[in-house]
């Protein structure tokens, strides 16, 4: 057997073998959820927030998109957190996005509470300076962010330690409720 074919079939054994492991992980992700326990536990009070801020984005069919978020910077100027709850204004649906540093455990996802409700918010995917964790927020914990002064994200990272943030929810019912701060069109002009 000739080098070159050698190698062709080490790379096409690796790629096969990364789709199995990669099905074998999604299919075991439920499992390593409930069976992950953080050794510890550790909140982040370093981070400074900004006042919620709504933008909103009109698009082709007459309606519109808008983005409520709010970021948390250090000390140092950088950004570690974004908080954006993006709600289809004809469709009522709303999303919460977070944006995340890339140092949690992925598979582990991201916990949100809300007073004494919680839900689940998986990661959908990653670059290497940030992790996107997002998914549709039902309409009673949109109720309850109006209603809260803070709701709290909990994370694993990837020494198996429990991270946890606490995003302030002072200015959010005015700016969810209210006009946008920002508006563009179609074409991403500014509009106001």
């Amino acid at each position: 057997m000739q080098v070159g074919q050698s190698w062709k079939m080490l790379v096409v054994a690796g790629i096969a073998g990364a789709a199995i492991s990669t099905e074998t992980c999604a299919q075991d992700q439920v499992t390593i959820q409930s069976v992950l326990v953080p050794r510890g536990a550790r909140p982040i009070n370093e981070i400074s927030f900004s006042p919620w801020r709504k933008t909103c984005f009109q698009v082709p069919d007459g309606g519109s998109i808008c983005r409520t978020s709010s970021v948390g910077t250090m000390s140092t100027g950088q950004q570690v957190i974004r908080a954006d709850l993006i709600v289809s204004g004809d469709k009522g649906a709303a999303r919460l996005q977070l944006i995340l540093p890339p140092v949690f455990f992925v598979p582990a996802g991201v916990k949100v509470r809300f007073g004494d409700d919680s839900t689940d918010i998986p990661y959908l995917w990653c670059v290497s300076n940030a992790c996107i964790a997002a998914g549709r927020l039902e309409a009673r914990l949109v109720e309850q962010m109006t209603a809260l002064e803070q709701f709290i994200i909990e994370c694993i990272d990837t020494s198996l330690l429990g991270i946890s943030a606490t995003i302030p929810l002072a200015s959010f019912r005015e700016a969810h409720q209210g006009a946008p701060a920002r508006s563009y069109n179609e074409a991403l002009e500014e509009t106001r």
